[in-house]
């Protein structure tokens, strides 16, 4: 099954140096204990269908957020840059349950444990606040995300 992680530029830097999407926990998670966006501890968390790469961009755009509010920055967040990174895996679906945690069940999944990466493609985007990003996906087609420039991570 093709699926979507969205993630910060800033985490997507550590994901291609290290190899490895690493599971939610209360170190690498903005929602870790955060109420009802809480996160469970141990998975990865991908989206699905076209509205996957809307949904990676989303899940992106408010790990930004959440970060810049969890580091007192939130009042900067619309004069700050929003740069997100959308990777795009091919996950066998017998690794894949419904993501419980989350609103939108029909294409939320995770993934137990760590994912490994071996030849999954990218597109990073860069929009100048945090509104131009929620514009951008709010209007998103499959027209438009057929455009995309995937790269291939490990060969960047």
């Amino acid at each position: 099954m093709i699926v979507y992680h969205g993630t910060t530029l800033e985490i997507y830097k550590m994901i291609k140096s290290e190899r490895v999407i690493k599971s939610a926990d209360s170190v690498n998670s903005p929602y870790s204990c955060i109420g009802d966006r809480k996160t469970t501890d141990g998975y990865v968390y991908v989206t699905s269908i076209i509205k996957g790469v809307n949904g990676a961009i989303d899940y992106a755009s408010r790990n930004f957020r959440q970060r810049m509010q969890n580091s007192g920055r939130i009042k900067e967040m619309n004069n700050s840059p929003v740069e997100i990174v959308v990777i795009r895996l091919e996950i066998d679906d017998r690794f894949l349950e419904k993501d419980m945690d989350d609103e939108f069940v029909d294409t939320s999944y995770r993934f137990k444990g760590n994912l490994y990466l071996t030849n999954e493609t990218a597109v990073g985007f860069r929009f100048p606040n945090y509104q131009k990003c929620c514009d951008f996906y709010d209007n998103l087609t499959a027209e438009k995300i057929a455009d995309f420039k995937w790269k291939k991570i490990l060969s960047e």
